[in-house]
């Protein structure tokens, strides 16, 4: 994993938030924990962030594998099982068939991973340098991953022109949902750490539909019955008060909150 983690260094990510009334700058779980961000909202940023190789404490520029950040206290088990699964994104996942290790588009089209779910992992990866390989630790560009066969052609279109139907991150201050390079942008660069910060009003109290419990809901039965897939020992419910996915709200017959059609 270090390997892939030295691939890393500098990319483009939303390393945590700057609270515009205070000027103060804290980690992802640090704002969740103060009330700040929803569960929902802050799953999804923290999820981006073990699938890309580690998790990030802005306040003191440091870079934690989920392991590591756990042990520091940053975030409860659920959350901790929930990230592990999201940095196999990195590190790979086991075929439960045949041991094989496999990419996160490889989980995908075997089911072992839900579509939106990976569609958000794999954002995250293209805005901050590539696809990951794990198996043979390196960053891949899109077109390059795709030409390869990394990925299918109605992948590659979702990709690289996304729908609102798969815009599968929350913007906290308008309630849209936007893909994970769109609220990318909307981030500031920290001058001290050179790090984005997405800037937060105030704290995030938009009612929401809760986090990708469709999505989740399938992964946990697939886990039910599959030996050795990635969420067999941990279910992947839903938080609490989270945050809207539009995928889900399509499976489930919803609609978007707060506007987040664009």
């Amino acid at each position: 994993m270090d390997s892939v983690r030295t691939f890393l260094e500098g990319g483009n990510f939303i390393a945590g938030v700057l609270v515009q009334a205070t000027q103060e700058r804290m980690s992802i779980s640090e704002a969740l924990g103060r009330g700040l961000l929803r569960p929902g909202t802050a799953l999804v940023l923290l999820e981006a962030q073990a699938a890309t190789g580690f998790l990030i404490d802005p306040t003191e520029n440091r870079k934690l594998t989920v392991e590591e950040a756990f042990g520091a206290g940053m975030f409860g088990k659920e959350t901790y099982q929930k990230l592990l699964s999201a940095e196999r994104a990195v590190t790979g996942y086991t075929d439960p068939y045949t041991g094989e290790q496999i990419s996160l588009f490889q989980a995908m089209k075997k089911e072992l991973i839900v579509r939106a779910h990976g569609i958000r992992l794999l954002e995250a990866q293209i805005a901050t340098g590539g696809i990951i390989d794990p198996v043979h630790s390196h960053r891949v560009p899109v077109e390059v991953a795709y030409k390869n066969g990394y990925f299918d052609e109605e992948m590659n279109r979702v990709l690289a022109d996304p729908s609102d139907d798969t815009k599968g991150f929350f913007d906290p201050n308008t309630h849209e949902n936007l893909t994970y390079m769109q609220l990318l942008e909307r981030c500031v660069r920290d001058p001290e750490t050179g790090l984005r910060l997405l800037p937060l009003k105030g704290a995030e109290k938009v009612e929401v539909v809760q986090a990708t419990q469709v999505d989740t809901e399938k992964e946990k039965r697939k886990a039910a019955v599959v030996p050795g897939h990635p969420q067999a020992h941990h279910g992947h419910r839903a938080l609490p008060g989270g945050h809207h996915h539009p995928g889900d709200a399509a499976a489930a017959g919803g609609t978007s909150p707060g506007g987040g059609r664009r």
